[in-house]
């Protein structure tokens, strides 16, 4: 019988130990060995002994070497086999280091280990994406710090003032990268392709552009300061330094608290951003440092022979438009609140037009194609069919290399079925794709139109990373994944073809499918209950038979070396090959005789559920899609609403939406409630800095104007509202109330020497107008060429840039406009409620 065949080999292969044995002074360990050794060992097996004969299992099987049953099949370029292996890092891990290790070990490998005409070749190294990402960063980085560097120069006409002011980048770089090394943290893309230089030097700007100004406008012979021991020049530049050191310290305190929400973002959006915030605020505490050391030593030295900083023309040109612009709006109000109000009132109308999304679509420069074959499709015609898909993917001349993944890997770590097929599309570099190529989806686009020529195939074009990142969000393939729960497979089924049809009717979907599910052609073997007590059989046993008999069962194990094979019983393929030989499988009885199956079982053609899927111990059928011209929230929205119209669940039953709006609501969320305690951590700041609550109030009453040329970028680059825009925004509040302090500040301070309100309004913005001009320009020429950008890698910081960019341009004009015309009527209507005069201001800081 089968099961002493099985029985037989499971006994026949094994050591065992017998302790030891002292002989004199040796000692001996007592081993009995009986592994099998080759083929003749396992042929020699006893399987039954019947009137003095031993029958051995060359009696009665054949031993053969053969092969495990395939369970998936690999090829790289042609259409020959390949073996494939992927390699994991370790979370935590620096990639950089992981990968150059990597590739030194099979190098090794090449060289010394595998035998001639076998080789490792790398076929997809993200190395070649971080480097390419990294020259995008870091060539936007010196555009935007030359830029930088330009301006300070035009407004300041002096290449002294200017280098010390740009002396602070690297330095302020430094001091993040110092910080960043301590916390076992590494740059990425997103987190350099952030920092806005402009931003990191505002508080040196502020702080030379006042020694410059101030130093050589005292009387060289007035007395340099409180310690005694210093020289004239450096006593007087040690004054104004603490005439500006206050506010300063505020300014960059409160562009550093508008970092703080950032902290707060969770999972997959936090692992994106924190380090972001982390090199941004390190960046801005190095700056901070650097400013109220070293930048007034290097201004010493460069004040010894240095004549007074002469008026930029650039400087005279601004005052000349500014005066009576400043002018006219204190004196007709009405028509520039009006203006502002009906500004801002568009731009919060336009928001919502924009549309959102998760985060921009980074371009990899590749493409990862999901391929579903008709479900019963076996894995052999399955190869025959790969070559017709890789044939229409190469007619696009961009495409060097393919590699393609049907089935699932033979240690069964990827749970997908024999008719999943997935190619990896290598494409060339940017710089020699054709004109009319600007972006992936254009590719998608033609290869999806060449390879729809085959039927009975869907398709999900994504690229390697993202493709990893969606199957991680929400389970399955697709930006969005749609979840009908319930227990009954049919409902479940005839749902997910309901929600299929009305979501296939919303504009911009793409990819749409509905998840491992419906049914496929399968062999039953129905057990008749019945016959098997008829014939003193258990279930379990003829289960088990059957299983072993068709499928094999490992009984043993054969060692070469330290290669290990499994010995596995099973029934020739003649006896499985239709369902008349499995009819005839014989069963052994008790009593020794044989039955066959169909006398316990009806075995005939039916169909099965081709995977059943379960998720927090639910049943369930999904929906998978791509957006594709349009943005993801507003798709959402409609898709949403047209499936709850067109489905109709019994109790329950449930519908989950995820996938990366997901991310993105939570994540807004996550903002929402963040952001108004950041600025009432800013309001504590300001108060702390002014004393007054009705100042701080208007210089807060600044950021919402601040956002209407954010709103604009977005609108005019075409970018829907990210969550990456969202950061841009929160950067751009901490630059909003700067431009704010430095204006107020200046009023207060002419208040406080007794000039009268209308004056000290009209000639403390006067006074600010070089300030608010040089940091707006430089925190927007700063992240300009990272606004333009479209090469590899500028997706995910562009929407960051384009808000930062647009926005402080707004804020400094409104800032200047807006908020002195705001102090002034409001401060005057305010001491007629109480009337009486303004009450007096304590002392500016």
């Amino acid at each position: 019988g089968l099961e002493d065949v099985f029985e037989a080999l499971r006994k026949a292969s094994d050591n065992a130990s017998g302790g030891y044995h002292e002989r004199g002074s040796e000692m001996f360990v007592i081993r009995s060995l009986g592994l099998f050794r080759d083929l003749k060992d396992i042929e020699q097996v006893r399987v039954g002994f019947h009137g003095g004969v031993p029958v051995a299992v060359r009696d009665v099987a054949a031993v053969r070497v053969g092969y495990a049953p395939r369970q998936g099949i690999v090829t790289r370029n042609s259409d020959e086999d390949a073996v494939e292996g992927i390699v994991l890092m370790r979370r935590g891990e620096n990639p950089s280091v992981v990968l150059q290790a990597l590739r030194e070990r099979i190098a090794d490998l090449n060289d010394r280990v595998l035998p001639p005409g076998i080789r490792i070749s790398p076929f997809y190294d993200r190395t070649d994406l971080v480097d390419n990402t990294l020259r995008t960063v870091f060539h936007n980085l010196a555009e935007g710090a030359f830029l930088v560097v330009l301006v300070l120069f035009l407004f300041m006409l002096s290449l002294r003032a200017s280098l010390i002011v740009a002396a602070v980048i690297p330095l302020s770089l430094l001091a993040s990268f110092l910080y960043l090394h301590l916390r076992g943290m590494s740059a990425n893309l997103l987190s350099m392709g952030a920092v806005d230089f402009g931003i990191i030097v505002d508080g040196a700007v502020i702080l030379v552009e006042h020694l410059f100004h101030r130093v050589h406008g005292e009387d060289p012979g007035a007395p340099g300061g409180a310690d005694d021991s210093l020289s004239p020049l450096a006593g007087r530049i040690l004054k104004a330094a603490r005439e500006v050191a206050r506010p300063t310290l505020f300014s960059l305190l409160i562009i550093i608290a508008a970092y703080l929400p950032i902290f707060s973002l969770q999972r997959v959006e936090g692992r994106i951003f924190h380090p972001m915030a982390n090199t941004v605020v390190s960046a801005l505490l190095g700056a901070l440092l650097v400013s109220f050391t070293l930048v007034p030593v290097l201004s010493l030295f460069a004040l010894r022979r240095a004549k007074p900083l002469p008026d930029s023309p650039l400087l005279v040109a601004a005052r000349r438009a500014f005066d009576p612009l400043i002018v006219f709006s204190m004196q007709r109000p009405e028509i520039v609140l009006t203006l502002a109000a009906g500004a801002l009132g568009c731009a919060l109308t336009l928001l919502p037009r924009l549309g959102s999304e998760f985060l921009p679509e980074l371009n990899e420069g590749s493409l990862y194609v999901t391929c579903a074959l008709p479900g019963n499709l076996s894995l052999t015609a399955g190869r025959r069919l790969v070559p017709a898909i890789k044939e229409r993917l190469r007619r696009t001349p961009e495409v060097t290399e393919l590699l393609t993944q049907l089935g699932r890997p033979e240690d069964g770590t990827d749970p997908t079925l024999s008719n999943n097929l997935e190619i990896f599309v290598k494409l060339k570099p940017m710089n020699d794709w054709r004109p009319r190529m600007r972006g992936l989806d254009d590719f998608v686009a033609e290869m999806e139109a060449n390879v729809r020529e085959i039927p009975g195939v869907e398709y999900n074009f994504s690229q390697p990373i993202r493709d990893n990142v969606n199957e991680n969000i929400s389970g399955q393939f697709g930006q969005i994944a749609v979840k009908i729960y319930g227990d009954d497979l049919t409902t479940l089924q005839t749902a997910a073809e309901r929600a299929e049809a009305a979501v296939a009717g919303v504009r911009g979907v793409a990819d749409l499918g509905i998840v491992k599910s419906g049914e496929m052609p399968q062999i039953a073997v129905k057990l008749d209950r019945q016959s098997l007590a008829r014939y003193d059989l258990d279930l379990a046993d003829v289960q088990d038979y059957i299983e072993t008999a068709m499928g094999g069962h490992q009984a043993s194990e054969l060692w070469e070396g330290e290669r290990r094979f499994d010995v596995t019983v099973r029934l020739p393929s003649a006896t499985r090959e239709d369902i008349g030989s499995i009819r005839d499988i014989r069963l052994p009885l008790k009593n020794g005789s044989l039955i066959p199956v169909s006398a316990v079982a009806d075995v005939a053609m039916g169909t099965g559920r081709a995977a059943i899927t379960r998720e927090n111990g639910r049943r369930y059928v999904g929906l998978r899609m791509n957006v594709r011209d349009r943005d993801m929230g507003s798709f959402v929205q409609e898709a949403r609403a047209k499936v709850a119209s067109a489905v109709t669940l019994p109790p329950g039953y449930e519908i989950t939406w995820g996938g990366e709006f997901e991310n993105q609501e939570r994540a807004m969320a996550r903002l929402r409630l963040v952001i108004p305690l950041s600025l009432l951590l800013t309001f504590l700041l300001l108060f702390s800095a002014f004393g007054s609550v009705w100042d701080c109030l208007l210089i807060l009453l600044n950021v919402p104007f601040a956002l209407i040329g954010g709103i604009l970028g977005l609108a005019a680059a075409g970018l829907p509202l990210s969550v990456s825009a969202a950061v841009g925004f929160i950067a751009l509040l901490g630059q909003a109330i700067l431009n704010g302090v430095l204006v107020v500040a200046s009023i207060r301070g002419r208040l406080e020497r007794g000039a009268p309100l209308y004056d000290s309004v009209l000639a403390g913005t006067r006074d600010r107008l070089r300030a608010v001009l040089m940091t707006a320009l430089l925190a927007s020429l700063g992240l300009l060429p990272a606004a333009l950008s479209h090469a590899i890698g500028s997706e995910t910081q562009r929407p960051i840039a384009v808000v930062v960019v647009g926005g402080t341009l707004s804020s400094a004009v409104l800032t200047l406009v807006i908020l002195p015309v705001t102090y002034y009527w409001a401060t005057r209507a305010r001491a007629r409620v109480l009337r009486r005069a303004p009450v007096p201001v304590p002392s500016a800081p």
